[in-house]
């Protein structure tokens, strides 16, 4: 789902006439869901995890999808090796709230709005594919 977002426009001297511009916005990032308060209630909307060893890390890897319904936001939670890139991909590929891993281990993206389809997903740079969760 889109949201229509007017932003205020400008005045032409010649007429003197204020223009509201109307655009769409797919996808918004707002934030950190933990300092916005948006962790209190999420909920995994899609995951996926495996086993084995992945760029010098052994053991499981996962990627979720994360929903806050009371802000009404999504993000990445992984648990994956530094230096991955984490981010939210709709069905165009387009990415979202891309963030880079800094630790090995758990890590967060930011948030965004949108309530359209999207994968969550996880790049290591060392890798071709990304890997990602079913779109929600």
């Amino acid at each position: 789902m889109s949201k229509t977002v007017i932003r205020p426009g400008f005045f032409i001297p010649l007429a003197t006439a204020f223009f509201a511009t109307q655009y769409d916005a797919h996808a918004s990032n707002v934030g950190d869901p933990k300092s916005l308060g948006c962790d209190k209630d999420t909920v995994t909307l899609t995951s996926v995890s495996r086993s084995g060893s992945y760029q010098g890390w052994k053991g499981t890897l996962s990627v979720e999808m994360r929903w806050s319904n009371r802000c009404q936001i999504r993000w990445v939670k992984a648990f994956v090796p530094k230096d991955t890139q984490l981010y939210l991909k709709d069905s165009s590929g387009r990415k979202f709230v891309v963030y880079t891993t800094r630790v090995n281990g758990q890590s967060f993206s930011d948030a965004e709005n949108s309530s359209g389809p999207f994968q969550a997903c996880a790049k290591h740079p060392r890798v071709k594919k990304d890997w990602c969760t079913s779109a929600k």
